[in-house]
């Protein structure tokens, strides 16, 4: 069966290729045709339309597990790639595809462990589900200005909800600080102008160094005033400098 995926896998990939490589010289034969662009943009729910070719078996079909579970893989495939083909299509955003590439793995991960829930292979449940997770994770990461936003979301979860101020801090400035720099990498690659590049650069600069002395304060502050919870430090080495310093009731 994995033979069979891999090859399944390779040519559905050449094919989203050629008609993607196409799609310019297709549309204006389709063009001489008198069919207008406001059609032409709905294409993609051809490759949609072939995905229910493998779906519908996969789901309604007959007693042989095994090649239900290997029609669901390229079904699953091309109705995600479908979508996004459509999404970019339709909204004229091939630029996004530097990002929606995640699409790829997340669509297959999914066929994956949906063929392993048919044919009962617990095998192909775990990889199918960390193909699907890492697809995920790519999104995250180039999606949102190389990771950006992302990263942010993850900081005001963790200052939400962690238990102290020690623990708060991590996440108000490491996820911050790493998202910060995404984006600032992001607007280089994108402007790509020396005089702007030298000003994110100086950017970056300052915020890793004005950061890590801004949490150095904000702790030694916290723990002044007694906002630890000095049952989750591991390592306290500030109350021998401070010996007066009384712990918190």
């Amino acid at each position: 069966m994995s033979r069979t995926f891999e090859l399944l896998a390779g040519l559905l990939l050449l094919m989203v290729g050629l008609v993607v490589l196409a799609s310019e010289p297709l549309a204006g034969f389709f063009r001489g045709l008198g069919i207008g662009d406001d059609v032409l943009r709905w294409w993609p729910v051809l490759i949609i339309g072939l995905s229910l070719f493998f779906l519908v078996p996969s789901v309604l079909g007959g007693p042989s597990r095994r090649l239900r579970a290997g029609m669901v893989i390229p079904g699953a495939f091309l109705a995600g790639v479908g979508a996004a083909l459509l999404y970019t299509s339709l909204t004229d955003r091939w630029t996004a595809w530097f990002y929606l590439w995640s699409v790829i793995p997340f669509s297959l991960g999914l066929g994956m462990y949906a063929a392993g829930w048919i044919a009962d292979a617990p095998a192909f449940k775990w990889i199918g589900s960390g193909t699907a997770a890492g697809g995920v994770v790519a999104y995250l990461v180039f999606g949102t200005a190389f990771g950006g936003d992302a990263f942010r979301l993850i900081a005001a979860i963790g200052i939400l909800r962690f238990p102290d101020v020690l623990s708060r801090m991590h996440s108000a400035t490491k996820p911050q600080v790493l998202g910060l720099l995404m984006v600032l990498l992001g607007l280089g690659l994108r402007l790509r102008d020396p005089s702007a590049i030298g000003l994110l650069a100086m950017v970056a600069l300052f915020q890793l160094i004005t950061t890590p002395i801004a949490s150095h304060m904000v702790g030694r502050a916290s723990f002044r005033a007694g906002q630890v919870q000095r049952d989750l430090l591991i390592v306290d080495e500030l109350s021998d400098v401070l010996p007066g310093q009384a712990p918190p009731s």
